[in-house]
């Protein structure tokens, strides 16, 4: 009896134990990195449970199938005790060479898939610090779905989505606190919900059209020295992805809520195109800018045909700034005309 017991508890903490030795995927580390906050070389193994912090330089998370996630600097990722990657901050991109590659951001659960053809997937994900998630797909797709199961949203190329930092509640709703019962009390409640709302969607472009303006301004006047230069020029493309995915995410819920005039959606729609399109010049030119960072890291200085290159990475920048800012200003005259449009009352832009 005794051995049969010594024999079934072996059978149940042997495996136990060897799964919690298995590493769930290794690092390639160019810069500071450390992992559960003990700094790390290349070639560390990373297990359930560890998280992942990069300092100034990138990283490159490999794991099991062909997976990778490439994270960038100053960010974190956070490996579950099921091997699944969580994104704790900062941007990072998911790529698979075949099968499902599934990953956690705020109160998302997001499973790419790579495209059919080339069997590839590629896609940006960054979490800002408030919790909410921008998806960029270069190739395959995204699907996130909500924890709470009740909002599924898919990201595919040349159709970013920005997500809440939580999904918002698809049931029944309670009455607004002070409202009255009986049909006359719930309709004052809901025209003061729409109109809020609209007041909230113009408030972002307003925002936005500033925040666009003044990162132009400041790519005008960056300093000579390259490596300046370069990191100035990079954090001005992250911040004008950041304002294309919110002014996107705008746009799309507007056009929705738009949905009974033909001729407005149109209108929206063609902003819309052109904001996917300055998001896709966008990360051509922090591909371009990402390589000019290796070399400078490398050699400590950019030869002529480099600042060639940066020249024409800063004058797309700077192109797409002034198309974005167009879109801005063209989308807040059209939310000028969808007065008499019902805003859903969950929307928040």
């Amino acid at each position: 009896m005794r051995s049969a017991t010594r024999g079934l508890i072996l059978a149940v903490l042997v495996p136990c134990l060897m799964a919690a030795t298995v590493p769930a995927g290794s690092l390639t580390t160019f810069g500071e990195t450390s992992v559960s906050g003990v700094s790390v070389q290349s070639g560390t193994a990373v297990f359930p449970g560890d998280t992942i912090t990069t300092g100034s330089s990138s990283a490159l998370f490999n794991l099991p199938n062909g997976r990778t996630m490439q994270i960038g600097p100053n960010s974190a990722l956070r490996v579950t005790k099921d091997s699944i990657v969580e994104i704790v901050k900062g941007n990072s991109r998911m790529q698979a060479k075949s099968g499902p590659f599934v990953m956690l951001a705020s109160n998302w659960r997001l499973q790419g898939t790579p495209d059919v053809k080339s069997g590839m997937l590629t896609a940006d994900v960054v979490r800002e610090s408030d919790g909410r998630v921008s998806l960029n797909v270069e190739s395959g797709k995204v699907t996130a779905n909500s924890n709470r199961g009740n909002v599924v949203m898919v990201a595919e190329v040349g159709r970013p989505v920005y997500l809440p930092s939580e999904a918002p509640s698809t049931g029944p709703s309670d009455p607004p606190a002070g409202s009255g019962s009986g049909s006359g009390g719930g309709q004052g409640s809901g025209g003061g919900s729409s109109s809020n709302h609209k007041a909230l969607v113009v408030g972002a472009y307003v925002v936005g059209a500033a925040a666009i303006a003044v990162g132009a301004a400041a790519i005008a006047s960056q300093p000579s020295d390259n490596s300046s230069q370069v990191a100035a020029l990079s954090a001005q493309v992250t911040a004008l992805n950041t304002q294309a995915a919110n002014l996107l995410a705008n746009l799309n819920a507007v056009a929705a809520a738009a949905g009974a005039s033909a001729a407005l959606t149109a209108q929206l729609n063609l902003q819309i195109q052109k904001i996917v399109a300055a998001q896709a010049a966008l990360a051509t030119a922090q591909a371009t800018i990402n390589g000019l960072v290796a070399k400078l890291a490398a050699n400590g200085s950019l030869n002529a045909t480099d600042q060639a290159t940066l020249a024409a990475a800063q004058a797309t920048v700077t192109a797409q700034a002034a198309i974005l800012a167009a879109a801005s200003s063209a989308a807040a005259s059209l939310i000028n005309q969808i007065n008499q449009i019902s805003v859903p009352s969950n929307f928040k832009p």
